[in-house]
């Protein structure tokens, strides 16, 4: 496939360990058909700063996709990076890769579709390559304002991460184009996140700014 990984949807897949074989063939199929996918396989150690890698795994994809299981729906950390994607404003497809046995997913899932990827006897064809398929459309829906959404939200914490210096805001045409895209949000595509918004208003307000002091020069 000619596609380059610059320009890849980049998607993270959320997973409990007791369900790697099905999320190594999940990798390995969204590879096949077009994607970058990102998976932790470090593992979780005590003094570790687990949160804020994951954090960031999660900051950088453009798509969660959260394998279900009944391991998976009684996981804590499974839960807290449900929770954190949530927070990000990060869009989240659940897959399910065995029935739930009693379990409840997260609540942050309640109201989005599943994916079966078994034979579901409720959803009628379901099956790995059904699945697949069907996941390969939701992840194809409003790919590039999906894509600029998780861009902006690695720009903006880089700024915050700085210090927000005044050199890693947008500048000229960036900001009419960030102003663009968040007055383009498709209907069901995520949320702006307060620091998308803190992030374009900072650079609208230093623009400003700077175009007044350079105008006092001139006079």
């Amino acid at each position: 496939m000619s596609t380059t990984t610059e320009h890849k949807l980049n998607v993270f897949i959320s997973y409990s360990r007791a369900d790697l074989d099905f999320a190594d063939q999940l990798d390995a199929a969204l590879d096949l058909t077009g994607f970058e996918s990102t998976m932790d396989r470090q593992g979780i150690s005590g003094g570790e700063e687990w949160q804020s890698r994951l954090g960031h795994l999660i900051r950088d994809a453009d798509t969660v996709v959260f394998v279900v299981s009944p391991d998976s729906a009684s996981s804590k950390v499974c839960a807290w990076e449900v929770e954190e994607a949530a927070r990000q404003s990060k869009r989240i497809i659940p897959v399910c890769c065995r029935p739930l046995g009693g379990e409840s997913a997260p609540p942050q899932l309640a109201q989005l579709n599943y994916i079966f990827f078994y034979a579901e006897p409720k959803a009628p064809g379901s099956g790995f390559g059904s699945g697949l398929a069907k996941l390969v459309d939701a992840l194809s829906v409003d790919r590039e304002w999906i894509r600029e959404h998780t861009r902006l939200l690695q720009r903006a914490g880089e700024w915050v991460d700085g210090g927000k210096p005044a050199n890693r805001l947008l500048s000229g045409a960036d900001i009419v184009a960030g102003k663009s895209w968040a007055a383009r949000r498709p209907k069901n595509a995520p949320e702006l996140t307060p620091l998308h918004l803190d992030f374009l208003r900072a650079s609208e307000d230093e623009e400003v700014a700077r175009s007044n002091i350079e105008r006092k020069k001139l006079e």
